[in-house]
């Protein structure tokens, strides 16, 4: 569970940990699973949401019109909304930017 506090403490979209403020025994993270045909490409509109470097999906908030189909779009769940914006997994991209490996890579035990 330590990755999973990381991710929430480090992450752009603040975190996929549900509850009051506890890690709950048996939670499982939702996160973006970056899929090759990925739906919640073809729900936006204007171009918003593309393709990374490794492939990863991301979200254009200058170009996102916060319609929100994004959300039903994902068919694991992995969207949601933080401070006002559509977010999603999007591999660490600011450590990234600066040569470091995601949070969760860099606490997995596999």
């Amino acid at each position: 569970m330590r990755h999973v506090m990381l991710c929430a403490t480090l992450s752009t979209m603040g975190g996929r940990i549900l509850g009051s403020g506890k890690l709950l025994r048996g939670v499982s993270p939702s996160a973006c699973l970056h899929c090759a045909n990925a739906k919640c490409r073809a729900s936006r509109k204007r171009g918003a949401i593309a393709r990374g470097g490794l492939g990863e999906v991301l979200i254009d908030m200058g170009k996102c019109d916060k319609c929100l189909d994004r959300l039903s779009a994902c068919s694991v769940g992995a969207t949601g909304i933080s401070r006002g914006d559509i977010v999603n997994c999007d591999l660490c991209l600011p450590l990234r930017q600066v040569v470091l490996s995601p949070a969760c890579l860099s606490m997995c035990p596999f």
